[in-house]
């Protein structure tokens, strides 16, 4: 018995099955987990699609926009009041004076006398004439402008401040628009000015003429006739 190994009988335990205590797993990260989405969830982001609003409703332009609509009225009126200037998008048909309006659907007429907006009737066929009345459209009045309706029905005016002018206050001192104005003034007057000098003048210089051609004629003429005894004897003829 002296002949078996003393490392054999000094450690017995190591033949003894071992009892393991399983891993300590950590919680699935973000970044490992594989999980196909399901039917009711998903992880994948949701994009928000916004609806586009309603068409315009009678009486109105749609700016094509998807955001905005104007009132028949203020088409081609040489404001811009869809943001991509649609509303005034309208070639030559625009073209009315300013006594007048423009009717957009050119019946019965493209331009109808301005005295006929807001009077209860369509004068247009479209109607256009009617529908900016009794109230102050959005943006009516620009630049500062304050919108005011008088009365009941009316077509709105706006109070313009000192820096600007037109219907709508449309025009600033110093736009384009205003110095085409004066431009137009100041042509008018540098050509004007000059020609009336000039008549002026033409009329001084024949007023002159004519009044000294009638102190010639009427002068008295000097006869020196050697039958005369004096050489300054007169004779009038």
């Amino acid at each position: 018995t002296s002949d078996v190994p003393a490392t054999a009988s000094a450690h017995p335990t190591e033949s003894t099955p071992r009892t393991l205590a399983p891993p300590e797993t950590s919680p699935p990260s973000e970044t490992t987990t594989a999980e196909p989405p399901t039917m009711g969830s998903s992880t994948a982001s949701v994009e928000t699609v916004t609806p586009p609003t309603a068409r315009c409703g009678p009486g109105e332009f749609d700016c094509r926009d998807d955001k905005h609509c104007v009132p028949l009225g203020l088409l081609c009126d040489g404001v811009r009041d869809c943001l991509n200037g649609l509303d005034e998008k309208c070639g030559g048909r625009n073209q009315c004076e300013k006594t007048l309006a423009f009717c957009p659907s050119g019946s019965p007429d493209w331009c109808i006398n301005r005295n006929f907006l807001c009077d209860g009737h369509n004068d247009c066929s479209d109607g256009s004439d009617e529908t900016v009345c009794g109230s102050c459209p959005a943006s009516f009045c620009l630049n500062g402008g304050h919108c005011n309706v008088l009365a009941a029905g009316e077509r709105p005016t706006c109070t313009c401040p000192d820096t600007a002018s037109g219907e709508r206050c449309e025009l600033v001192a110093g736009s384009s628009a205003e110095l085409q104005i004066h431009s137009s003034a100041a042509t008018a007057w540098a050509i004007a000015v000059p020609v009336v000098l000039l008549c002026v003048g033409v009329v001084i210089i024949g007023f002159h003429y004519h009044r000294r051609r009638r102190t010639l004629l009427s002068a008295p003429v000097f006869l020196n006739n050697p039958s005369y005894d004096a050489a300054s004897d007169e004779a009038r003829i």
